[in-house]
């Protein structure tokens, strides 16, 4: 169990081996936690060992990960095609 998980935490939740999600921790009970995602769909209770904190996944990391407020909330979806 990841020690620092706790109500507010930032982590990276695994669905599946190839896809994650960033989600934010509402409760933490035994071996399970409770997710709330930033995309307003309904909070979803899910195994600890499907979650890792995001300061464990950007320790983990080789290359760093830099990105400004303006990076992140700027639609790329309007400049393709």
């Amino acid at each position: 169990m990841d020690e620092q998980l706790s109500s507010g935490r930032l982590v990276r939740f695994f669905e599946t081996n190839s896809r994650w999600y960033f989600a934010r921790v509402r409760r933490v009970r035994r071996q399970e936690v409770e997710l709330a995602f930033f995309d307003g769909s309904k909070p979803t209770w899910s195994a600890l060992d499907q979650v890792e904190s995001v300061e464990d996944f950007l320790g983990e990391r080789e290359r760093a990960f830099a990105r400004t407020r303006e990076q992140l909330s700027t639609d790329t979806s309007k400049t393709k095609g």
